[in-house]
């Protein structure tokens, strides 16, 4: 019996975001300035709004642009048999991504990124099974800026064999990928390494920076992860259900210009659903309603036939605090019991600003937990054990039966790597440690490793000679 998938909107109101959706799509339009765009869209069938730079897309062209984006598509990591299939059922879990400050709840003190922290990051995310995929962490502050981003993707190819996503802000960035990749990647590999994250500018608006970063990146047959993060009443309505409808709006254009490239194109839809907290102009991943349009954006997601994407486990609060547990575990089960493909900012605490070692490992015992808690209950006649009860209800013994045997092995019960489950005693003999102490021991133990990189010497000389490059 698995846990139902959750649902905030009705089939009738699905219908009605749609044909809003649509009719916002066609007036006022979308804003796409780029020329080589808005070429590509008018031979599709869309047309120039009188507004300018807007073009009107109408229900044809999004209909039939629609049903091409597949259900499915796949990514892998280092090796080709280290591939996931993104739409099949499964909900992966990605690490932080794009943070400012790396953040420890131990010192309450935030330090700007280095190579070290990034390097660490990676490695931490990749000991843990629960990370599924590796994010660009951040822009580390102690090298050339200039280089910056080419040295961040290198520590990821260093020490991680998991596929990537990615998010290059402006042209210059895919040459930089396409550079680092080329030379430790087969090339005409039938599957990508790595997803590549755009976002839209709420409101409406296709910046030229993504239009030329699709044109270049598309038609190479890399997945696309579309984005959006419309503020409510800053850059969207202030309502959930007027922030949710310009958010379907910005992404289904997305989509379209997407499959407008190239029929086929595999995308996700998904993005960062936050509130706006007008009192102090600040915005909120982790409040309750934002875990509400994690929901419905799913639900749209499902509607369309197209994987999804959204970010989790997250929270506003600085610290690994109560905080922290409720608003995680709130965002994390919104996504994954609505079925997202994709949960991405583990790691991280200060509404994505910074990344934190021990929240990491916090959070992938927190994925665990959800995942388990969603898989609901194994029934079948075996585990049912009716023969069982009817024997050791007379023996009275349950501990000795080999039933019990069979089962305590199996992968029903949820084995915890952090959440403390021994006696008031055995706590007090272990020191009386914090949750955060713990995962700090376990950080620890796990960075004194030092593992070597994922890559051969000769592939590592190939990778830094194509960063020394982007100097």
């Amino acid at each position: 019996m698995k846990t139902s998938i959750l649902t905030v909107l009705s089939d009738n109101e699905l219908e009605i975001l749609h044909e809003a959706t649509i009719r916002l799509m066609e007036n006022p339009g979308v804003k796409i300035s780029s020329k080589d765009m808005r070429e590509q869209m008018f031979a599709a069938g869309c047309s120039k709004s009188d507004i300018a730079d807007r073009i009107r897309i109408p229900e044809r062209v999004v209909t039939e642009k629609l049903s091409c984006v597949p259900s499915s598509f796949e990514v892998c990591g280092l090796e080709p048999s280290e591939t996931i299939q993104i739409g099949g059922g499964e909900t992966y879990c990605a690490s932080g991504f794009f943070a400012t400050f790396m953040l420890e709840p131990d010192t309450r003190s935030r330090e700007p990124l280095t190579v070290e922290s990034i390097r660490q990051f990676i490695i931490l995310a990749e000991a843990l099974d629960s990370v599924d995929m590796q994010a660009v962490p951040g822009l580390p502050q102690d090298v050339n800026q200039r280089q910056a981003f080419a040295v961040s993707l290198s520590e990821m190819l260093k020490y991680t064999r998991k596929p990537l996503i990615i998010a290059p802000f402006v042209l210059k960035d895919v040459d930089v990928v396409d550079s680092l990749l080329r030379s430790v990647f087969p090339t005409g590999s039938a599957v990508s390494r790595w997803i590549c994250q755009q976002s839209i500018r709420s409101p409406l608006t296709l910046p030229p920076d993504m239009a030329e970063v699709m044109l270049r990146v598309i038609p190479a047959g890399v997945p696309m992860l579309l984005h959006s993060a419309p503020q409510t009443a800053l850059s969207a309505p202030f309502t959930l259900s007027g922030l949710l409808l310009q958010y379907n709006v910005e992404i289904v254009t997305a989509l379209v210009v997407a499959q407008i490239i190239r029929p086929g194109a595999p995308c996700l839809y998904g993005g960062g659903w936050g509130t706006s907290d007008l009192h102090q102009l600040q915005r909120h991943l982790g409040s309750p309603e934002a875990a509400l349009l994690r929901i419905a954006g799913c639900q749209m997601a499902r509607e369309y036939s197209v994987p999804y994407h959204c970010l989790a486990p997250d929270s506003d609060s600085f610290l690994s605090d109560q905080q922290a547990s409720w608003e995680k575990l709130l965002t994390s089960l919104s996504g994954i019991a609505a079925g997202s493909d994709i949960i991405i900012n583990s790691g991280m605490l200060g509404t994505g600003m910074h990344l934190s070692l021990i929240q990491l490992y916090i959070d992938a015992e927190l994925i665990r937990i959800a995942k388990r808690f969603c898989r609901g209950i194994d029934f079948d006649t075996a585990r049912l054990a009716e023969d069982v009860i009817r024997e050791a209800s007379v023996s009275g013994d349950y501990l000795a039966h080999p039933h019990t045997f069979k089962y305590m092995r199996s992968d029903e019960r949820h084995r915890s790597s952090v959440t403390r489950t021994q006696t008031f005693a055995d706590w007090c003999k272990g020191g009386k440690k914090s949750i955060e102490e713990y995962a700090s021991k376990m950080v620890a133990d796990i960075l004194d490793i030092k593992p070597e990189p994922v890559l051969p010497r000769a592939l590592l000389k190939e990778l830094d000679a194509a960063v020394a490059k982007w100097e």
